[in-house]
């Protein structure tokens, strides 16, 4: 289809970490478009579907501490352990398609796999813990 026969109107939802619903709910729009040229569609994933069909990461689980003075805000926090597969399987950043309708054509796209997350300063490594 010529890119300057589309119009598209972006509407701003709530926001995420990482993929959520906006990216399918455009292919969504474009396959509708395609298989009824010439009209205008309106696709819009209402909050059901996007509980019910977003893009769903890998679990997480978190154990935290900190500590409390009588009489004060939190004065110490530190200790935060994380255990959890990437999260990042936005659309382009795979070998794959990660955008749902993709998976259900008649000739379904490959679902991509998760990339590690860049890191600040590289990818982190487990640190060494010496015995005392």
């Amino acid at each position: 289809m010529p890119l300057a026969s589309l119009r598209c109107i972006h509407v701003e939802g709530s926001g995420c970490y990482g993929h959520n619903g906006a990216d399918d709910v455009a292919l969504d729009a474009a396959l509708l478009a395609r298989a009824v040229p010439e009209r205008p569609v309106r696709m819009q994933w209402m909050r059901d579907d996007e509980f019910a069909w977003e893009p769903y990461g890998a679990a997480m689980s978190m154990q935290a501490r900190a500590a409390i003075e009588p009489g004060t805000a939190v004065s110490a926090t530190g200790n935060m352990k994380l255990w959890s597969n990437t999260h990042s399987t936005r659309p382009l950043s795979t070998t794959g398609a990660n955008l749902l309708a993709g998976w259900y054509l008649a000739e379904p796209q490959k679902i991509g796999p998760a990339q590690g997350i860049p890191q600040p300063r590289g990818r982190r490594r487990p640190q060494r813990r010496s015995a005392l």
